[in-house]
This record gives C-alpha cells, structure tokens and sequence, in this order.
C-alpha cells in the first residue's frame, strides 16, 4: 500500500513540471506583448551597445498573443511565434521589399543568422532583463531593445 501510495504521489510531481514550464512562458509571453524598439546590438560579449547611425529609421516589432509585427521605416514585417523555454521561434517572417536602408539590412541579417535549417524556422534565445529584451541571433551577438 505503501509503494502505490508513493507511486501516486511521483506520478503528481511529475504531472506539475510540464505544468510550471506552461505557466513560466506564459508569464514570460505576457511581458513580451507590447511594442520594441531596437536599441542596438552588442558583439561577441562586449558590454557597448553599436546604435543606428544618425537619422536612420528607428527598428519596431510588436509582439500580441501568437503573432508578431514590426517595421524598419521602410519596411513592413510579420508572422507568428511562439515561446518555448527561453526561445522565440518564428516559422517564418513575411516582409515587404523596398530598398532597404543599412540598419534595416543589418536587422534582417541578425534574424537571418538565426534561421535553423533543420527544424525550418527561426529559433532566436532571449531574456527580458531590467525592462530590456535581449535576443541572440547567433553565439555571443545580440539585439537589444527596449519597450516603448
């Protein structure tokens, strides 16, 4: 009686750990929705930030439930996502074509670095720390924004 008793009870812990994980990214999901800006990126761990050149366009996305939006000045971008763990994962990202200035083509670069053949999407690691959103595209580079 003792053992089935036990076995129940592991058998419950285990049922709560998918569960914590569930509610973390929803938690995690709910400070993501809002509107971002781009700051910059950092490289390689460096701690200074590399910022838009003067008079460039300023870098948007939005975030809202499963889907994502976003605009460099001269183009549009957006699709769907989801949070899983500590990844944002984009099975793909539609955007207008119009030419590009250089910092939008550097954005779109980074989320291209990130681009996993194998699973087919874009699988980007972040964190959201002191009201920043941090996201590495690829080991030891990042792009940093902030919620406007």
């Amino acid at each position: 009686m003792k053992s089935a008793v036990t076995l129940v009870f592991v058998l419950f812990l285990t049922s709560l750990f998918p569960s914590c994980s569930n509610e973390d990214d929803a938690q995690v999901s709910e400070q993501l929705t809002g509107t971002w800006l781009v700051l910059g990126y950092q490289n390689d761990g460096s701690t200074s930030l590399d910022t838009p050149p003067d008079g460039t366009e300023e870098i948007t996305i939005s975030f809202d439930g499963s889907a994502f939006n976003g605009n460099t000045g001269r183009n549009n971008f957006s699709g769907s996502y989801s949070i899983e763990n500590d990844f944002l994962s984009f099975p793909s990202i539609n955007s207008t074509e119009v030419a590009e200035s250089e910092w939008g083509t550097r954005f779109f670069n980074a989320l291209n670095e990130a681009y996993n053949s194998t699973s087919q999407e874009y699988l980007l690691k972040f964190d959201i720390v002191q009201g920043q959103l941090i996201i590495e595209y690829q080991t030891g580079n990042t792009l940093v924004l902030r919620k406007i």
